[in-house]
């Protein structure tokens, strides 16, 4: 990785804000805790936390997806995409994804957004429906997941059953349903 000046690294400390969720304040060096905040408000930071990790998951790949497209910069592309510090093999699955979710600024007017469980669920769920071929399947497969409330680990183990020869499938129908709101988990009743 290329010797960066004091001034770049400063610059770049700079684009991280300083946020804060309860009793967690958050700033380019780390946390700090004041008080005893309650497991709601940790609960919360860890969301967010996670929330912020995942967007910038997409921002990587946007910006490599991007650097690949300009045949023009090469070595200098290269070079650059280190500064990520994100593994060949890696970049390769990110960019692979993103180029499956494009972001909406690079779809045709009046097309369906395919990146509108980014900031329901995790970049890794997105990767696991990438073993569905049709793009309207996958998206299906990612409502349920957010219904369901699945991991990414459920989500890979619904999807293994369901896939035929092809790479499609449709998403199997729930074992139980999981309320929104109170967490309970239920049967569906099945129709007479």
């Amino acid at each position: 990785m290329a010797k960066r000046s004091g001034r770049a690294v400063e610059e770049d400390l700079q684009l991280v804000d300083n946020w804060q969720q309860g009793g967690f304040s958050f700033t380019n060096d780390g946390i700090t805790v004041t008080g005893r905040p309650g497991v709601d408000d940790y609960r919360a930071a860890c969301v967010r936390v996670g929330r912020r990790r995942n967007v910038a998951s997409w921002h990587a790949g946007d910006l490599m997806v991007y650097g690949e497209a300009r045949g023009d910069w090469n070595d200098t592309r290269d070079q650059a995409v280190e500064g990520m510090n994100i593994s060949p093999d890696r970049r390769m699955a990110i960019c692979r994804l993103v180029e499956a979710f494009p972001p909406d600024s690079a779809l045709a007017e009046g097309s369906p957004t395919l990146r509108g469980f980014m900031h329901l669920l995790t970049f890794s769920h997105h990767e696991a429906v990438l073993i569905v071929d049709d793009i309207d399947t996958r998206l299906e497969w990612l409502q349920k997941a957010v219904e369901q409330g699945w991991t990414v680990a459920e989500l890979r183990e619904q999807l293994r059953p369901s896939l035929d020869g092809m790479g499609g499938g449709d998403p199997p129908e729930p074992k139980t349903v999981k309320c929104p709101e109170c967490g309970a988990v239920f049967k569906p009743e099945k129709d007479a």
